[in-house]
């Protein structure tokens, strides 16, 4: 394994985690839906209660970008069906992008 590959992955994570390039911010937007598309899919409830800040999760991630706006706002009305469909409170805070 070459010597500075620990370090090119280090420099990659720092640049993920501040999204540094449109690339970063790209990914991390990515990351953030697919997280909240797996809790809607699975089909496991208790997934719902378990995770208070599933609802906004995506949020500032795709504000950053935009480009998902539909995809955040297609997950969001799931999601929210979902909470509704349990009896959970769906706060007005939830409501960014619907």
């Amino acid at each position: 394994m070459p010597e500075n590959l620990g370090t090119d992955i280090l420099d990659l994570w720092k640049e993920y985690e501040v999204g540094a390039t449109i690339e970063s911010q790209y990914v991390n937007a990515l990351d953030k839906l697919e997280a909240q598309l797996h809790v809607c899919s699975v089909g496991e409830h208790r997934l719902l209660k378990s995770y208070s800040l599933t609802p906004v999760y995506a949020d500032k991630a795709v504000l950053r970008l935009n480009i998902f706006k539909d995809m955040l706002q297609s997950i969001k009305i799931t999601m929210r069906a979902q909470f509704e469909n349990e009896g959970l409170e769906w706060k007005k805070d939830y409501n960014l992008f619907m």
